[in-house]
């Protein structure tokens, strides 16, 4: 009865947050083509980034992230923060995983930027208060003000801050203290496109006895995991059967993907 109510309260959850995110592939090729199109006309971006257009000189800060001009995609982003949001955010991402810079600024540039409601900051910001800051940036861990902005985020759309607020359910982090719960939040994330979701469900509920113990379960949902289009090579697995990934240091524009990946607002 209580699996069956699950279902129920699922399609109801569904519902009222039906859009489906873009694949990972999809999403890589989409930032890819815009990139690439931008850079068909520099000389254009350029002139009305120079002429103090807020969007443009964000879109020209991307592009040097793009390109691993570092130095050159931050005084772009620099230029446009003030006016820009998610100019403040990729500001922010940037320095927060380089060294040599002064953390306050940083953690204010992510503060600002979920201040205006900008979903992936919300989210880097319920990161930083669950772990107690994140690369070069140390701060007080809260998971009551995480949990709180996962669900501002997740309520935006977020995939990744639905996960999250999943995990809180079901270790009993923050307010949230419920398995029930939090195998809804994940199965609608992974059929929404989070398919990292599935290997959750499939260890926690059907491999180590959580609310719904089936080994056919965590066949099902262990394999729609391990061969999702997504899924790229990885080095290795951890002692609980997680993957962890090597690494994309080929692909100049990863710092984009960590950017932009599972946000519906993530477009450029």
């Amino acid at each position: 009865m209580k699996v069956f109510l699950y279902f129920i309260y699922l399609f109801f959850f569904t519902l009222s947050h039906s859009a489906i995110a873009l694949s990972e592939t999809d999403s890589k090729a989409v930032i890819n083509r815009e990139i690439q199109t931008l850079m068909r006309d520099m000389e254009g971006l350029v002139s009305q980034a120079e002429k103090g257009d807020t969007d443009s000189q964000y879109k020209l800060g991307l592009v040097y992230v793009y390109t691993n001009q570092f130095s050159l995609a931050k005084q772009w982003l620099q230029a446009a923060e003030k006016n820009s949001p998610k100019a403040r955010y990729a500001l922010a991402y940037l320095l927060a995983t380089s060294s040599g810079n002064d953390d306050n600024y940083v953690l204010d540039l992510f503060k600002r930027s979920a201040d205006d409601d900008y979903t992936p900051a919300i989210h880097y910001m319920g990161l930083l208060y669950h772990y107690g800051g994140l690369h070069t940036i140390r701060m007080e861990q809260n998971n009551v003000k995480a949990e709180e902005l996962f669900k501002r985020a997740t309520l935006k759309g977020s995939l990744k801050s639905q996960a999250h607020l999943a995990l809180f359910c079901f270790e009993g982090l923050g307010r949230c203290n419920s398995k029930e719960k939090a195998y809804i939040l994940y199965l609608d994330a992974a059929q929404r496109g989070l398919y990292r979701a599935y290997s959750r469900l499939a260890l926690d509920w059907h491999d180590r006895g959580g609310i719904d113990p089936n080994p056919e379960k965590y066949e099902e949902y262990w394999w729609k995991y391990k061969n999702n289009e997504d899924r790229k090579p990885f080095c290795g697995e951890d002692e609980q059967g997680r993957d962890y990934d090597c690494g994309d240091e080929g692909d100049p524009s990863n710092s984009l993907y960590m950017l932009f990946l599972h946000f519906e607002d993530y477009m450029l």
